[in-house]
């Protein structure tokens, strides 16, 4: 099984070892992940096009979700988060870098409170009409894309909708779902909006790091 999920993931071995250096196969890697990311689109493209326009006006995905995915840390996570803290705030003074210190520190601070306080959950429902948050009507006119991101996480439960606005500040709206909802939520998107390549951020790729 490990065997064949490897398979379909990366290249094949003769080309494996051809690739000289870990750039060439970052680059391989990320180029088979997108080829596979294009066909997906094309498959589902293809299924949403055999359902006819009012089956997937019908559609409606319903379901209840924190703000932010938090997990339990274990009291070592916490020694090993202030011993990281205090290494990059000793560079950072070191190297005078006075705005990455306060990044830092904000940062350091913001997830402080996140870690104090539980999660708000949130109603949603989404359908023909658009993206419904406790009753607040988001439609789809206001969206330029949509993005499925899965949890990277195992102790995860959720996977991440995110909604491109048609906005400059702030253009990225982020909801949790269940991944058992996938399918149905990708259906009916796909009718609407049209789906986006989402590149993870600095702030994604901490608040993973960190398990948020």
């Amino acid at each position: 099984m490990t065997r064949k999920i490897l398979k379909d993931i990366l290249p094949e071995r003769d080309n494996l070892l051809s690739l000289k250096g870990s750039e060439s196969f970052f680059k391989e890697t990320e180029k088979i992940k997108k080829e596979k990311s294009e066909e997906a689109s094309k498959n589902l493209a293809s299924e949403t096009a055999k359902i006819p326009q009012e089956e997937l006006e019908k559609i409606e995905v319903v379901w209840t979700a924190p703000e932010y995915e938090k997990i339990p840390k274990p009291v070592s996570w916490r020694f090993v988060n202030i011993f990281i803290f205090l290494a990059i705030l000793g560079f950072a003074l070191w190297s005078k870098n006075f705005f990455f210190v306060l990044f830092i520190v904000l940062a350091e601070l913001i997830l402080f409170i996140l870690g104090r306080q539980e999660p708000i959950n949130f109603k949603f429902r989404c359908n023909s009409q658009g993206l419904n948050i406790n009753d607040h009507l988001y439609e789809y006119e206001k969206f330029e894309g949509y993005a499925l991101r899965e949890k990277t996480d195992r102790l995860k439960k959720y996977d991440e909708l995110i909604l491109k606005k048609k906005t400059a500040v702030n253009p990225y709206l982020k909801i949790l779902f269940d991944p058992d909802k996938k399918k149905e939520l990708k259906l009916l998107l796909a009718s609407k909006l049209p789906e986006i390549q989402y590149e993870d951020t600095v702030i994604d790729v901490l608040f993973d790091w960190v398990r948020f």
